[in-house]
């Protein structure tokens, strides 16, 4: 079993200690901002799981029907578990201004106990399991050569989780102590599931455009291609370089060239320049496909 693999099985076993946490003090407190955090938690559980069947997937990387590699599964993974984490948000989002709207409305509210005792608890429980996950994830990555896509963003994700615990608590905390302003007393923990669905979502959207543009194979790094363009009409003087496209998927990348020489070439010649180009750019872009093109116009007018 590879590092990903293992640091994945034991993410999972945290964030179900993690989902529990969030779904039992939500029984205890009745605080829909704990509910959020345990539902977010439950996906991560989910998510790691695909994450394990796609790491053992992602190991054979030559195969007949991806000819560029199946890294693509992974980016696949990424959009779906954005959009899984959107629409768990805003179903928070338009439960939590419901509450708000029947307050004002009838006076209806649900009471929450925020009591120190049960919200100290639970930020020591749910930050311990962040922080966890966090080393844990650290170490695996470090072991793993250029290290692994899916444990870094679970890194972040882990970080980012137990940022918003604690200002969860620190904010159910606060709001049950303003006896004298009833109406954010009363309302404090939808207030705090709406700003929580505010923080939350910014990172799925940002990865759901990221994980667009990667599908979609939109150029994404210019100025590593213009590097490249620079190094190879320094060092292969004898070609024109009329195109250069880096595209990369996980640790996968395949750089895409149209060039043409500028004096008469024969094949076999053509050949051993080739291989010198492959060569080159082997060593210094670790391990990349490299297509080169004849050709005298740009990738996307062939």
């Amino acid at each position: 079993m590879n590092y990903e693999r293992r640091a994945l099985i034991i993410g999972i076993f945290i964030n179900i200690f993690s989902a529990i946490c969030g779904i039992v003090f939500f029984v205890i407190t009745n605080s829909k901002s704990l509910l959020l955090d345990g539902l977010i938690s439950t996906i991560l559980v989910i998510s790691t799981i695909f994450s394990l069947y796609i790491s053992k997937k992602l190991e054979n990387k030559e195969s007949h029907q991806y000819p560029l590699g199946n890294w693509p599964i992974e980016n696949l993974f990424l959009l779906f578990r954005s959009i899984l984490m959107i629409l768990t948000i805003l179903l928070s989002l338009v439960s939590a201004i419901a509450t708000i709207i029947l307050y004002i409305i009838n006076n209806e509210i649900v009471e929450v106990d925020a009591s120190l005792l049960p919200m100290l608890i639970y930020g020591i429980l749910m930050v311990g399991s962040c922080l966890l996950i966090t080393i844990t994830y650290s170490y695996f990555n470090k072991k793993i050569k250029n290290g692994s896509e899916i444990i870094k963003i679970e890194i972040k994700s882990s970080i980012y989780d137990g940022l918003v615990t604690l200002f969860t608590v620190s904010g159910l905390l606060l709001f049950n102590n303003l006896s004298s302003i009833e109406w954010l007393s009363k309302t404090g923990d939808s207030i705090i599931v709406i700003i929580l669905s505010i923080i939350y979502i910014i990172s799925p959207i940002k990865e759901i455009y990221n994980q667009t543009k990667v599908l979609t194979d939109k150029r994404r790094d210019e100025m590593a291609e213009m590097k490249i363009y620079d190094s190879l009409s320094s060092k292969f003087p004898q070609f024109t370089i009329f195109d250069v496209y880096y595209s990369f998927s996980h640790l996968e990348g395949a750089i895409y060239i149209c060039l043409f020489p500028n004096s008469l070439m024969d094949s076999d010649k053509i050949d051993q320049e080739f291989i010198a180009i492959r060569d080159y750019l082997y060593k210094e872009y670790h391990d990349p496909k490299v297509i080169l093109l004849l050709s005298k116009t740009k990738l996307h007018r062939l």
